[in-house]
């Protein structure tokens, strides 16, 4: 079975939903840093997966196939039930005079109050046995993302864009939520510690005099740092959205 995740036409008319946008967020804070719009595309595919494989009943080690016999604790994906997978709870000997040994598998499916049978280790004519037992196409977030990504990062970036709850500085974004407040008073230092050293200092550097906590992460804090600055019309970066150097922009038109 090819899941609707795994094809062309899903991504391009994927918009990233509320839940979607729900899902960054988790992953925001699982990591605890700023991410590039890469690093949220391939983690938010791999969630997606996560949570499909999940409603489908997780990986299975094998495809239901009636020839053979399986030890009870095996999952099984049944192709004619949608994909499914159950596990083996029991195993009986069959029982009907039209036809010589065979075994009836006890299969539990998550979800589903009864225990289902079917048979196993069946080697007579019937068309269950002529039915091809292929595994289904693997459901692989490596697989999907490299396929559809630059579909994927098109649609995540233009949402990203548009939402008030997201920000960004260079290549990596942050919730607005776990941005710093870098406040008027610790811009000021910002301004004075760049004026006494006559040079364009870099975050990590004017960090140092500023009084914030750093519960939250020296990422996160160099993030705010910089997205701060960015904001504020005295400051200048002399460097890269990689590696900033901030400089007083009346400095420089001296």
């Amino acid at each position: 079975m090819v899941y609707t995740i795994q094809n062309e036409s899903f991504w391009q008319a994927w918009r990233p939903s509320e839940e979607d946008m729900d899902r960054l967020l988790e992953i925001f804070l699982e990591q605890g840093r700023p991410l590039t719009l890469d690093d949220m595309a391939r983690a938010l595919v791999e969630r997606m997966v996560d949570e499909l494989k999940i409603q489908r009943g997780g990986e299975a080690d094998a495809v239901y196939d009636p020839t053979l016999l399986y030890e009870v604790g095996t999952r099984l994906r049944f192709p004619r039930l949608n994909n499914i997978v159950g596990e083996v709870v029991g195993v009986r000997t069959g029982d009907n005079p039209r036809y010589e040994h065979f075994s009836v598998l006890r299969v539990k499916f998550a979800g589903h109050p009864d225990v289902r049978e079917f048979v196993a280790d069946f080697h007579h004519l019937h068309a269950l046995n002529f039915e091809p037992h292929a595994a289904p196409e693997e459901l692989s977030a490596e697989a999907i993302y490299s396929a559809y990504r630059a579909t994927i990062h098109e649609r995540l970036e233009a949402a990203l864009g548009a939402s008030e709850e997201f920000v960004r500085f260079g290549d990596v974004w942050l919730p607005k939520a776990l941005v710093v407040d870098i406040n008027v008073g610790n811009r000021n230092i910002a301004e004075a510690m760049i004026d006494v050293m006559g040079k364009a200092l870099p975050p990590e550097e004017l960090l140092t005099e500023m009084e914030i906590s750093d519960e939250v992460g020296r990422p996160i804090l160099i993030f705010s740092v910089n997205h701060a600055l960015a904001q504020d019309e005295r400051f200048v970066n002399r460097g890269s959205e990689q590696r900033p150097l901030w400089y007083l922009r009346r400095l420089e038109e001296q």
